[in-house]
């Protein structure tokens, strides 16, 4: 049994397979609308206030936000006042794989596992930074040069493209990013891994935010995209580096000690890269941050472009790792940067239902298939 409950949902009469399938359908339904599990039982009604919550863990209906008996004293760290919004996340805190649903029908927050978290981030931070609607992610950020003054000058990651399990379909996507942020603007890039007719194939890829919001194009940004490497596992490595100077950054990906530039391997000097991206928030006395992230997006089937909460889609993608990482913080000088380094903000697993993260190796398992009895992850 995947999701617990096992059954179908109802509203209205009309059923539907999944809870988040019931969930997006009652988004367009009038206040008052319930969603109903094969049993009967009414598992949310739609008052259209989004200010409170419904609680779950797994797909099981527990409370309401505003009915929860939590004072200040109860609160999660950096929550400082018992609103619906605050108690909510510390009730998702308490209970693991754990969701929220505000009461127009909009999946809310998650359980985030945090595996590491500096004495200084709050936990109430952590769940804010959440990027709602997005499934399973891993994401690992270091301090901000604005905390300590120590500025983030470069940082490299690699990734071996062995091991890796997935059944992703066409509609989906799947990724291992490095990315950094500067100012009021920022930029990532990685791989991304497509199925193509019947094959899996990695694609370099880049997300530009010049201050405007997310403008994704692959690298170099042909269409139909160029293949980079054209099967899941060929037992090679990755590397992404990432160094930034006074107003531009480099970002840089090697495919088995091979820069990847302008759509083909050539010879890595130390010194060129793949793509060079300028801008005046990346200037020297900016406050910037580095991080890294893997994930797997689920995507509305009915609306394919639109990540959305179809975490039922019984994908997978399991084995990615990082490895190798390092980071020139306050020096010019690369030192080890693993997931609990004293000078990260966080790494955490958020929408824990559908992610493991083993840390010894930084090994990230994400699936939509759910959790059996035992609270196992799926793959």
């Amino acid at each position: 049994m995947a999701f617990r409950p096992n059954t179908t949902y109802t509203i209205n009469g009309t059923t539907y397979s999944t809870f988040y399938k019931a969930l997006i359908a009652v988004g367009s339904k009038s206040s008052g609308t319930q969603i109903k599990d094969a049993s009967g039982n009414v598992v949310f009604t739609k008052d259209n206030n989004s200010n409170d919550f419904y609680l779950y863990q797994f797909n099981d209906y527990i409370t309401k936000a505003s009915a929860l008996n939590y004072g200040t004293s109860d609160l999660i760290s950096g929550a400082t006042q018992a609103t619906n919004f605050n108690k909510m996340l510390t009730w998702l805190n308490n209970y693991r794989y754990s969701k929220a649903v505000d009461g127009t029908g909009e999946m809310s927050h998650c359980r985030t596992n945090i595996l590491y978290k500096h004495s200084d981030v709050s936990i109430a931070d952590i769940y804010t930074w959440q990027e709602k609607l997005s499934g399973g992610y891993y994401a690992l950020r270091s301090l901000s040069s604005s905390y300590d003054g120590k500025s983030n000058n470069a940082a490299k990651v690699t990734v071996s493209l062995s091991g890796i399990s997935t059944n992703l379909t066409t509609a989906n996507n799947a990724y291992f990013f490095l990315g950094m942020r500067s100012g009021s603007c920022g930029c990532e890039f990685g791989l991304q891994l497509r199925k193509v007719n019947s094959t899996y194939k990695w694609y370099a890829i880049c997300n530009i935010d010049n201050g405007g919001g997310n403008a994704f194009e692959n690298i170099p940004n042909t269409n139909p995209a160029t293949v980079m490497v054209g099967s899941l596992n060929p037992a090679k490595d990755v590397t992404l580096e990432m160094i930034r100077g006074n107003g531009y950054v480099d970002m840089r990906i090697l495919y088995n000690g091979d820069l990847w530039k302008d759509g083909a391997f050539v010879s890595d000097t130390g010194t060129n890269y793949t793509k060079r991206v300028t801008n005046s928030q990346y200037a020297d006395g900016k406050s910037n941050e580095f991080y890294r992230m893997i994930s797997l997006c689920p995507s509305n089937s009915t609306d394919p472009g639109v990540i959305a909460v179809y975490l039922n889609c019984s994908e997978y993608f399991a084995g990615v790792a990082f490895k190798n990482c390092y980071i020139k913080r306050g020096s010019t000088t690369y030192r080890s940067w693993p997931y609990n380094f004293s000078e990260n903000q966080y790494a955490v697993a958020f929408n824990e239902e559908f992610i493991d993260v083993i840390t010894s190796s930084e090994k990230v398992n994400i699936s939509y298939k759910g959790r059996d009895n035992n609270d196992n992850l799926i793959v």
